[in-house]
């Protein structure tokens, strides 16, 4: 059954406690999920529907506490007790959502370098949202955002030239890029050249360059073109 909010967007009040202060519904941690905020620094968790009452319990799996949200109306229906109220706990989460969403646009060559602009963190919340608490989502949002594995080289040039994807061939924060560029041989064969645009400027002052080859991966032998 379909929340009886269901055309209320995300992060907006959505009912009115009988104590005066707003419960709003929230983006959760999990795609698609969210939970209940309620603006005197509780948080709850729908576990039942029942026609157009929604029962809630509080996110503390320790804590007693039970409401229900009925047709624009919260109430409270048991205390809650073993912790404090968390004022800033919605606003934490908003911006963990505002930095996965950094990671996973690929407009940063790396999720570190989402992390190392100091521009991009809210200080505020520093201590709450650290690295070690943030890289493991921050790089599962971005493998999430990449293209699918290509099958040919034909298609792996596509990826690689395509705007959107520069961050997976992007090194110094977009300063330079190993990926140097495709060729076709005599027989017809395709290459990938990977090599980034220092590499290129220190061959140019070479006097002589030495080629050699080595044997490939058998995946990468029977790849096609």
């Amino acid at each position: 059954m379909e929340d009886i909010v269901i055309n209320s967007p995300l992060s907006r009040d959505i009912a009115t406690a009988e104590a005066g202060y707003l419960v709003s519904r929230e983006q959760g941690t999990r795609r698609g999920s969210h939970y209940y905020h309620a603006n005197n620094g509780y948080y709850y968790h729908k576990y039942r529907q029942l026609s157009d009452t929604i029962y809630l319990r509080c996110t503390n799996v320790s804590c007693p506490s039970r409401g229900l949200l009925k047709l624009g109306s919260f109430h409270e229906s048991s205390s809650h007790s073993g912790h404090e109220p968390d004022h800033l706990k919605a606003e934490v989460l908003r911006e963990r959502s505002r930095l996965l969403g950094q990671a996973s646009s690929l407009t940063f060559a790396t999720v570190e370098d989402v992390l190392n602009d100091e521009s991009n963190i809210n200080r505020r919340y520093s201590d709450r949202l650290t690295p070690k608490v943030l890289l493991p989502a921050m790089r599962t949002a971005r493998i999430n955002a990449y293209p699918e594995e290509p099958k040919t080289l034909s298609e792996l040039q596509i990826i690689l030239e395509c705007e959107n994807n520069k961050s997976l061939t992007a090194v110094s924060q977009f300063r330079d890029n190993i990926y140097g560029g495709s060729a076709r041989g005599e027989d017809g064969s395709k290459s990938i050249l990977f090599i980034t645009k220092r590499c290129v400027d220190f061959i140019k002052t070479a006097p002589f360059i030495y080629a050699f080859s080595f044997p490939l991966n058998q995946s990468l032998v029977s790849c096609s073109v």
